[in-house]
């Protein structure tokens, strides 16, 4: 909308240019008419000036039809694509990429990881890093968990993942 709005300007701005040159054109025929001597009469300068009026005013007609046609089909146009996109829904792969040996995503922007199973449900539930010991207090792995407290799934750690 905001490039028609733009293009309307110029569309009027020919026409008005067109139509002051026709009228300057007619105030000086007299005048160019006597300094150059043509023996033409009133009436055939008035037929000449009619007719190029109507030639320029429909040149210009024509112009800003055309101008506001286009504008219309590329307004049309970007309507249309943002209707598509509209419609069309947000694809989990447009923003994540799937570690299929590890079973959860990471964000290809942020490089987040985000637990699969929440991710499917709708829900961008990050990943943080745990690691447990045993009962007597040895280390016994390291792995990466939901932090949503309805999930808590697990996934397996790889050495270098921090």
């Amino acid at each position: 909308m905001k490039k028609l709005l733009q293009e309307i300007p110029k569309g009027a701005l020919n026409t008005l240019g067109g139509a002051l040159g026709v009228m300057l054109l007619a105030i000086i025929s007299k005048q160019i008419r006597s300094v150059l001597g043509l023996s033409l009469s009133d009436t055939q300068v008035s037929s000449i000036q009619f007719w190029l009026l109507v030639f320029a005013v429909s040149t210009f007609l024509f112009v800003g039809w055309f101008l506001f046609f286009r504008t219309q089909r590329k307004l049309r146009l970007v309507e249309k694509q943002l209707r598509d996109s509209l419609t069309t829904p947000r694809k989990i792969l447009d923003d994540y990429e799937h570690l299929k040996k590890r079973g959860f995503w990471v964000h290809r922007k942020t490089g987040q990881r985000v637990c699969g199973s929440c991710l499917i449900a709708g829900i961008e539930s990050p990943l943080s890093a745990a690691s447990y010991q045993d009962s007597v207090g040895r280390f016994d792995r390291n792995v990466w968990i939901c932090g949503r407290k309805d999930c808590r799934q697990e996934y397996f750690w790889q050495k270098g993942d921090v």
